[in-house]
């Protein structure tokens, strides 16, 4: 699939008094990868490389995550906003699509918000939004079990639990179960700035009338074999949104790039190309 694959660059910016890792490939119209909750840029493999022979494709990790330097709790998911709207500066990348996975939807919104003139279209799989309770009542039950095992037991252990339900399959099954002890390793190793995200000051606090702001082309992607709340909350925030579409993976859970690879970089080519 990636026989064409081009040469991938990595470094370092500071925004925001903050060091943050980055890498970038290809050339063409610029798609910034915003991973989630737990992981870091690494997780856009293969979807990066992919992308990256029709695009300038750009990832990095989140202050507090991977190789990046910063206090995770300063400025909550505001911070992790206004690092990315300011990594789209500094690297001459705006307007770009920007992919917003999981918990990096978050993220994506606030710059669309916030910065509309940096971003051409959002592409969100399976965001993270708090919406509704009868949108996501088992996913706040579920976090809400979480930490309490954060402070029982500890934050890895409380990770390793949310992590694997998070990307359930169905039928007691879940992808993390068949995850390498070097991969678990790396989500693991960003437990503090999971939590940190998931704290009260760090939760998402983007409000009906910020959403409303939202006036790019936004995809809403879900799986159709994992965890049910995901399309819940998918339909429930475009109907929040003036210009939004959801788009179903088949055969994918939340690990889209684990599942259906080449589906998950397709789909946000169409999301991107809506810009």
């Amino acid at each position: 699939m990636l026989s064409d694959a081009r040469p991938i660059k990595e470094g370092t910016v500071t925004v925001n008094a903050a060091a943050l890792f980055f890498k970038q490939s290809g050339e063409g119209s610029a798609l910034l990868l915003l991973h989630g909750v737990g992981p870091d840029s690494r997780s856009w493999s293969p979807a990066f490389e992919d992308l990256a022979r029709d695009h300038r494709v750009i990832a990095y990790d989140r202050r507090g995550y991977g190789r990046s330097a910063g206090a995770p709790r300063t400025g909550g998911w505001r911070q992790h906003g206004e690092d990315a709207a300011a990594v789209l500066r500094e690297l001459d990348a705006g307007p770009a699509s920007i992919v917003g996975w999981s918990g990096g939807g978050n993220v994506a919104l606030h710059v669309a918000a916030e910065h509309p003139e940096l971003v051409k279209a959002l592409v969100l799989a399976e965001t993270g939004l708090p919406l509704p309770p009868v949108a996501t009542a088992s996913f706040l039950r579920t976090l809400a079990r979480a930490k309490l095992e954060v402070r029982l037991r500890g934050g890895r252990r409380a990770t390793e639990t949310f992590v694997r339900w998070v990307l359930s399959e169905g039928r007691g099954r879940s992808t993390w179960d068949g995850y390498s002890e070097e991969r678990r390793e790396r989500v693991l190793a960003n437990a503090a700035a999971m939590w940190s995200d998931f704290s009260m000051r760090g939760r998402p606090n983007l409000s009906r009338a910020q959403l409303a702001r939202v006036r790019c082309p936004v995809t809403l992607l879900v799986g159709d074999m994992g965890q049910p709340w995901f399309r819940r909350s998918a339909e429930a925030m475009a109907g929040m949104l003036p210009d939004a579409k959801v788009e179903t993976i088949a055969g994918a859970n939340h690990a889209f790039n684990d599942h259906q690879p080449e589906r998950f970089a397709d789909a946000i080519r169409r999301g991107a190309a809506r810009g």
